[in-house]
């Protein structure tokens, strides 16, 4: 039970986010630029592009591996506020009473990308006490359409702030990201770089996944043409121009 934890108190601790410092210049862990733009139609190549620092997009498996031999990667993510319904509900279900363990013996992990608007910080410090990642969805999930690179840093690195101040979970394990409402953009990410986050996961597979008036996928849109993880050092290349 870290001493810095508010107990029982929900909201964002007594710090104001018109002074939450400056971000640091840490920069993406590799050191590298990349293009956060749209990516130039056939740019990225594989003679230009290779691993382990370079990938393109597509939607081969990588490393000519077979659909048999490619390992699966199951991702359990949750993003806006942590209560107490939501814990009792859905959370506790899958961290604490599953009997579902994985190769090496290990239960379900998620990761929390929170806001700190109505959340739960008790909560918050059981999730990181649990093993399950802490990450950012802003302070007060407000349209994001508009934020310029600083405004994003701001509300990014801020909420880092925020939260380390509410709980024991450290600075420095708060390395990524979602965008509310998936809503990305070239400032999103040069943001998140001047705020030393280290990832970010708010970019969709494919833009003509999205429902209709919402930010759901729809799982079964244009199944075998969803792209692999890749790099950003040729842009974005779910927009390409």
């Amino acid at each position: 039970e870290g001493s810095g934890r508010t107990n029982g108190v929900t909201g964002p601790p007594a710090v104001s986010p018109t002074n939450t410092g400056t971000a640091p210049p840490v920069g993406l862990a590799t050191g590298r630029e990349t293009n956060f733009k749209a990516a130039e139609s056939g740019a990225c190549r594989a003679d230009n592009c290779k691993l382990p620092d370079c990938f393109c997009a597509g939607t081969s498996i990588p490393g000519g591996l077979t659909r048999e031999q490619t390992p699966q990667f199951i991702m359990l993510t949750f993003d806006d506020y942590l209560s107490e319904t939501i814990w009792t509900g859905l959370i506790d279900d899958l961290i604490h009473k599953t009997t579902a363990r994985d190769a090496t013996g290990c239960g379900p992990r998620l990761t929390f990308y929170l806001q700190n608007d109505l959340t739960d910080y008790y909560l918050a410090d059981n999730a990181y006490a649990a093993g399950s990642e802490i990450a950012i969805h802003t302070i007060d999930h407000r349209n994001p359409s508009a934020f310029s690179a600083d405004e994003w840093a701001k509300t990014m690195y801020g909420s880092v702030k925020y939260t380390a101040a509410a709980t024991s979970i450290p600075e420095g394990a708060m390395v990524g990201g979602r965008a509310p409402w998936l809503i990305y953009s070239d400032n999103m990410l040069a943001g998140d770089y001047k705020g030393g986050f280290l990832y970010d996961s708010s970019i969709v597979e494919r833009h003509d996944s999205l429902r209709p008036h919402n930010s759901y996928v729809d799982m079964t849109t244009k199944v075998g043409q969803w792209l692999w993880p890749y790099t950003l050092d040729f842009g974005i290349q779910q927009i390409v121009s």
